[in-house]
């Protein structure tokens, strides 16, 4: 592997089995991971392109995935001027075997063109309950200025290693002593106000409420010593400093279910571990699963370690899953935030509300295709899933991997792509809320309102009904959120 990597092909047959996907996942995460920032271009490609491939270029390699009872890894090069192609042979659990050798450390100690690796399954890493900054790559963190010092603290969950709660940090440092006050805020919320004395001196606990934590938590330490009165203005304030020491420890328990639950709550709610379900288990499939596989490997700090299963065993509950099937095709036990009950009506389940369901009915069909986090026997579940042909979901899959910052920009709990328009982000809790922002009509005895283009028409817009009128039915159930009909 180069030192600078721009594309990455994975070649895999045309019919895999679930340890070819699961191979193909491995390396394609494995690579994302090893270059970090570098955004590395993951394609899949079918085997039966091999032959007339062009070799690869200086900045490119090339991955092979083919079943053979003879396992093993083999570099052979196309051309003499040109990189190698990896070949990983195998069947089962050995090719997966061979897939873990590309990053690991057994491949510095492969010193010849081809290598056989043996059983190497990763064990699950338990994320440590206390852990200190420089641990955590953070160290000691600074901040200085006039009146005002700030020392930002960036707490990744994904480098703690799971879905965190009950976060609290104990704060170790100093500042510039004097009369003043000290401020803890995160991602800009208000946490504690305490004095800031003569010793200067930071030892305190903070906590982080469960409702504050996201994928990525900014904790601000600021120090205020305003100039004392009459002293002819900014230009007598000493410069004032403020230090978080390396050795501050941050203390956390773990979430089977992350709350607030949602795009925000991944990649850290399916480590260290998950599992990937496909109702397609063809090459398309191989396809979907590596993106989004890729996708959510590029928010993590810390590798993840996908294994393909059937439909039946990601969604028994014991571990957290990335399920990709028709809406049709899933059972009862997912219960999605967005899905429709027929061809012009969606329904929206607010996980975190106990009033029921809002429907919003349109007055047209649209083909659309949907990425939504859920929990089933309390374990996260990312599902993608489409309402006619896969299509919708392909292209919001390619657009999401166009550009890596999609990824980190998502947000709520829904992702919602239709036709002709690009996927957004939306949320079950802002959605299923809309009735209290309309006024119903005094005639209207159902509480049926009628909307023109305006208010709460963003899930409109993006199905492609423009000006269309709607009705926004907000009748709430008297019973649990209907799951998924066959009609979906």
């Amino acid at each position: 592997l180069p030192v600078l990597l721009r594309k990455l092909t994975v070649f895999v047959p045309s019919e895999p089995d679930r340890e070819t996907i699961t191979a193909a996942t491995i390396v394609a995460t494995s690579i994302v991971h090893r270059y970090g920032s570098q955004p590395v271009q993951v394609v899949v490609r079918p085997d039966s392109e091999l032959q007339g491939a062009a070799p690869d270029g200086p900045l490119e390699r090339s991955v092979v995935l083919a079943k053979n009872s003879d396992a093993g890894a083999e570099l052979i090069y196309p051309l003499e001027q040109a990189p190698p192609r990896m070949y990983l042979t195998g069947t089962g659990s050995d090719l997966t075997d061979q897939a873990r050798l590309i990053t690991s450390d057994l491949s510095e100690i492969a010193v010849a063109t081809s290598a056989l690796a043996g059983p190497s399954a990763p064990k699950a890493q338990l994320a440590p309950e206390s852990i200190t900054l420089d641990d955590l790559g953070i160290g000691t963190v600074t901040g200085s200025g006039g009146a005002t010092a700030t020392a930002s603290i960036t707490i990744d969950q994904t480098r703690l290693g799971r879905s965190a709660a009950n976060l609290s940090v104990h704060l170790i440092g100093s500042y510039t002593p004097g009369a003043g006050s000290v401020r803890a805020t995160v991602n800009g919320s208000p946490l504690a106000v305490w004095e800031a004395d003569d010793t200067g001196r930071l030892d305190r606990w903070i906590d982080i409420p469960n409702s504050a934590l996201s994928r990525v938590e900014t904790l601000d330490i600021s120090v205020d010593h305003p100039p004392p009165t009459g002293s002819g203005g900014c230009s007598a304030a000493a410069d004032t400093s403020v230090t978080v020491d390396g050795s501050t420890v941050v203390r956390s328990s773990d979430s089977s279910t992350p709350a607030p639950l949602g795009l925000r709550s991944m990649p850290q709610a399916l480590m260290p571990q998950f599992e990937i379900a496909l109702a397609d288990e063809s090459y398309a499939g191989v396809v979907r699963a590596v993106t989004m596989a890729t996708g959510l490997q590029r928010l993590s700090s810390l590798p993840l370690v996908p294994e393909v299963v059937s439909m039946d065993q990601a969604l028994d509950g014991s571990a957290p899953a990335l399920v990709i099937a028709p809406a049709s095709d899933l059972p009862d036990t997912v219960t999605l935030p967005l899905s429709s009950i027929d061809e012009t009506t969606f329904r929206i389940a607010d996980p975190d509300s106990a009033g029921g369901a809002t429907e919003l009915t349109v007055d047209t069909a649209q083909p659309f295709a949907t990425v939504q986090v859920t929990s089933v026997q309390n374990n996260a579940v990312l599902v993608g899933s489409w309402n006619s042909a896969p299509d919708r979901f392909d292209a919001m899959l390619s657009w999401l991997d166009g550009d890596p910052d999609r990824w980190f920009a998502l947000d709520g709990d829904i992702v919602f792509a239709a036709q002709n328009t690009e996927p957004i982000s939306l949320s079950s809790a802002a959605l299923s809320g809309a009735d209290d922002t309309v006024a119903a009509s005094d005639d209207t005895p159902d509480r049926t309102t009628v909307l023109v283009v305006g208010i709460g028409l963003a899930v409109l817009a993006v199905a492609g009904v423009g000006a269309l009128v709607v009705a926004l039915r907000t009748r709430r159930s008297t019973t649990e959120p209907s799951r998924h009909s066959d009609s979906t």
